[in-house]
């Protein structure tokens, strides 16, 4: 349930005893007491962990740094940037579970601020920062919002390019000026960092949508082809809008001429990571 793994029992009938409801809490009260008498089971090494936000689309890009982190001796938690993941992801760096994150797809921050329905709250991407752990940010997905079927999309973005990922889930293009906003919002969270910040960027591309020749394509609400997904004019706009916003001072800004899912991207990504894990109590400066 939401970000705690709550087990629930549904009672099938109304609360009241009969031998239906008698067995189905009594199957719960043997459960609830297999589990706090259960040995826990301790292992001889705790390895540090970390944290990574994936999603299906920048799939590749999350699959080989998290091999890469594996080799180099970190545990490795993968958190769905579906809201509840990124909410997980928060609640765990406070939590002092956490070494390091690498926050390959924070977009749930493109969610909350145009009502997508995967929405972490206004809190994402603060939590690293707050705790001081160190985090390499990328931009992982923020080329749509996401929605659900096409007929409950709001309103006032009927007008808008889409791409109708399967028939439950509908990406929403993001344009020049929503990127624009973008940039300041994260730049504003980033900047507040008291430990280490990194924000690697992808100048060829955010997701497997996003890349120059990938096949796919924009659309109108009625299923019109406008154009190629790939708009290299509004990402360049949110990078734009990154760089002169941030606190150079405070946060590591590099671009890399590839796209997120390149293997190189990953493996710069988790070096860069592993360089701030590093830094951390050695009074140096990133």
């Amino acid at each position: 349930m939401g970000t705690k793994d709550i087990m629930m029992v549904y009672s099938i009938g109304d609360i009241s005893l009969n031998r239906i409801t008698k067995r189905i809490i009594n199957n719960a009260v043997w459960a609830l007491r297999g589990m706090v008498s259960a040995r826990v089971e301790t292992e001889a090494e705790q390895k540090p962990q970390v944290c990574i936000s994936t999603f299906a689309l920048t799939l590749p890009c999350v699959e080989r740094a998290r091999d890469l982190l594996r080799e180099k001796g970190f545990e490795v938690i993968e958190l769905h940037a579906s809201g509840s993941g990124g909410m997980a992801l928060e609640e765990l760096v406070r939590s002092g579970e956490v070494s390091g994150v690498l926050d390959i797809t924070a977009s749930e921050v493109v969610n909350e601020i145009l009502g997508g329905i995967y929405s972490a709250g206004p809190n994402r991407l603060e939590a690293a920062g707050a705790m001081g752990v160190p985090q390499v940010i990328s931009l992982g997905a923020y080329d749509f919002a996401n929605f659900g079927p096409k007929e409950t999309i709001p309103e006032k973005y009927r007008g808008r390019n889409f791409f109708f990922y399967t028939p439950s889930i509908t990406l929403m293009r993001t344009s020049v000026e929503e990127n624009i906003l973008f940039g300041k919002v994260v730049a504003d969270k980033l900047n507040k960092s008291c430990g280490p910040t990194a924000l690697l960027v992808p100048r060829s591309g955010f997701s497997a949508l996003d890349r120059k020749g990938s096949g796919r394509h924009k659309m109108s609400m009625d299923g019109k082809i406008t154009g190629e997904w790939y708009d290299p004019e509004a990402d360049l706009a949110l990078i734009n809008s990154l760089k002169q916003h941030l606190d150079l001072s405070r946060v590591l800004f590099q671009e890399v001429d590839c796209h997120i899912n390149d293997p190189q991207f990953a493996e710069m990504a988790v070096e860069l990571l592993g360089h701030l894990m590093q830094t951390i109590g050695t009074g140096k400066k990133v």
